[in-house]
């Protein structure tokens, strides 16, 4: 995690986080934020749209990180393209991690307007995973995604014979669990 690649970095490089002090709280905060409602808007996608979705979620993570300018400052962006990343949380973050390592400076305006836009998507992600979840419960395509824990558990009752396979996929105890979640 970030201990050990904070405590590589200031040897390695001459570089620590922890100058960023008190709003380095507020900036992982804000980023811890921002990948929940990632994770909201994934498996919502999921529920409404099933397996099918999961191409487009790997997809959209990987146009966050240019949009996001993790790597590098957005003023390397077209301009265009600089008006669509400040929409996202991510370049508020690190471009006020960048200022406060290179130059010293903590602009608070700018922790406070990545805390923001990252608790509105958050907000926004609920709203689209409780229409998601309300829409398949209506539809009933929630009993469909608890057709495939049914076969799961009856793969693993083939395999309670042979304990070497059991024992690198799911223990006993694990194994109970399943078969007495599906038998209540």
């Amino acid at each position: 995690g970030l201990v050990p690649a904070a405590f590589l970095a200031i040897p390695l490089f001459d570089v620590s986080i922890f100058k960023i002090g008190i709003p380095l709280i507020f900036l992982l905060v804000s980023l811890y934020i921002f990948g929940v409602t990632l994770g909201l808007l994934v498996t919502s996608g999921l529920i409404r749209f099933g397996p099918s979705f999961e191409n487009i979620a790997w997809a959209s993570l990987f146009f966050l990180a240019p949009l996001g300018c993790i790597y590098y400052p957005v003023e390397i962006l077209p301009e265009w393209l600089q008006l669509i990343a400040k929409l996202l949380p991510l370049v508020h973050l690190f471009e006020e991690m960048r200022s406060i390592l290179i130059y010293d400076i903590v602009n608070y305006h700018s922790v406070l307007k990545a805390c923001l836009i990252s608790f509105v998507y958050f907000i926004i992600g609920i709203i689209v995973f409780y229409v998601s979840y309300n829409g398949a419960k209506k539809r009933g395509t929630l009993i469909n995604m608890g057709e495939w824990l049914h076969k799961f558990i009856e793969k693993i009752k083939k395999f309670e014979s042979k304990p070497f396979i059991v024992s690198n996929f799911l223990n006993k105890e694990e194994v109970k669990l399943f078969q007495n979640l599906y038998n209540e």
